[in-house]
């Protein structure tokens, strides 16, 4: 009997021996292949994801649209991205140009099962061709205004090949602007009391535009035409400048149909001509009473806007008296807080309210006749359609009181944000 259990107890040694020897291998293996993977802990599902990214990632205004899967909430989460250059670059040429970009503008979208999306947008325009590294992080916001960056939950990389490569590369888009003159609005203009009528224009400075003004009767149409010719002047950002005034002496206080034309080619007569109509009051003459001093009141103005869609960009420029060298507070925001939101309803049939907007700061640039420049790109890939309001001002914030100091002079318009366009 003591035989039969000594056999026995060799026999489970043994067994016990190739189990171990087994399973070590096991790890072994394991260890190896963690070690040698390129994404850490393979057999773990990772927490925030990124979609492929590919050269349609990349839309007609070289910005870059990343989005994701993600375990993060969708309130109270703020992602920053960051791109930066892994060299070397692919271009044999020079290595100018901004090797970093950085965007604020993501968020995380709400999603039942558990898994968010989230999307993000940053503007490649600046970068060059080569290797470069998307970095996904969170950040806070402290009390002094302080962005705080985490450490990153998910990286990227991307090749951005050269604008001439083949299909199937992620490259840089060439983009348009289309041309184009406009009226500023009639509460916009300058000085309406010296009768003059402005606006603006993609036109090369020095661009010769014709004007012409028929009185509008009751019936809508006249006879009776002014006409004259006007130059395009230097503006900011692309955006030039035009003003006219009609110095005809019989020219009597009505509402009239002003029209304004420039050929994209330097020549009035050019086809196809760039063109606007509108309608604007002339006032009557004002009582300048000898030895009374005229005050000139201070003002912001802003020009006329282009019809706004969301996934775009566009530069919203105006003017202002405020001294060249200081700093206007713009801001889009719904125009109405109690109506104004874009209600929906998630797929667990919760009601969601979406509400977007923009604010930012812009420098007075220097103007001419004592009328300064102001300029801003606007991106609107993080609005939702709806009615907004679009407000310039020389409020600032006081960061020794931590507050908003309002000024004293703004201006507004009321804007209609549609989709992009099908």
């Amino acid at each position: 009997m003591p035989k039969i259990d000594y056999i026995r107890g060799c026999m489970k040694k043994k067994y016990l021996t190739y189990a171990g020897i087994i399973s070590a291998l096991i790890l072994v293996g394991m260890f190896i292949t963690i070690c040698l993977s390129q994404v850490p802990f393979p057999f773990l599902h990772p927490a925030t994801t990124f979609d492929p990214i590919t050269d349609a990632s990349i839309d007609a205004n070289n910005m870059m649209i990343l989005t994701g899967t993600t375990d993060l909430p969708s309130e109270f989460t703020l992602l920053f991205i960051t791109v930066t250059s892994s060299p070397p670059f692919l271009s044999q040429g020079t290595t100018t140009g901004t090797p970093e970009v950085r965007s604020l503008d993501s968020q995380v979208i709400g999603e039942t099962g558990g898994e968010n999306r989230w999307k993000g947008i940053v503007n490649i325009s600046s970068l060059q061709p080569g290797e470069y590294t998307i970095t996904l992080s969170k950040y806070t916001v402290d009390e002094n205004f302080k962005m705080n960056a985490s450490h990153p939950v998910a990286t990227q990389h991307f090749t951005l090949s050269a604008e001439n490569a083949g299909a199937g590369n992620i490259r840089k888009k060439t983009r348009i602007v289309l041309p184009f003159i406009r009226i500023n609005p009639v509460d916009q203009q300058r000085v309406a009391e010296n009768r003059e009528i402005s606006g603006i224009t993609s036109l090369a400075p020095g661009t010769p535009l014709a004007w012409s003004m028929q009185p509008v009767n009751e019936t809508g149409n006249s006879t009776q035409e002014y006409r004259g010719t006007t130059l395009v002047f230097s503006g900011i950002e692309g955006v030039n400048r035009w003003s006219v005034l009609p110095g005809t002496d019989d020219l009597k206080p009505a509402r009239y149909r002003f029209r304004i034309t420039g050929g994209s080619g330097g020549d009035i007569s050019s086809a196809p001509p760039l063109s606007d109509v509108s309608e604007v009051d002339v006032p009557g003459t004002l009582n300048t009473t000898t030895g009374t001093s005229q005050i000139l009141r201070k003002f912001i103005t802003i020009d006329s806007l282009p019809q706004i869609r969301t996934n775009n960009m566009y530069v919203i420029t105006g003017t202002t008296s405020l001294p060249a060298g200081g700093a206007l507070l713009f801001q889009i925001h719904p125009a109405s807080f109690v109506t104004d939101f874009n209600f929906s309803f998630d797929k667990g049939g919760n009601q969601v309210v979406e509400m977007s907007g923009v604010t930012g700061m812009t420098e007075i640039l220097n103007g001419t006749g004592g009328t300064n420049l102001w300029a801003v790109d606007v991106t609107t890939y993080s609005l939702v359609p709806a009615k907004y309001e679009v407000n310039v001002s020389n409020d600032q914030y006081g960061f020794n009181v931590s507050e908003m100091v309002y000024g004293t002079v703004f201006s507004s318009r009321i804007i209609t944000v549609n989709g992009d366009s099908p």
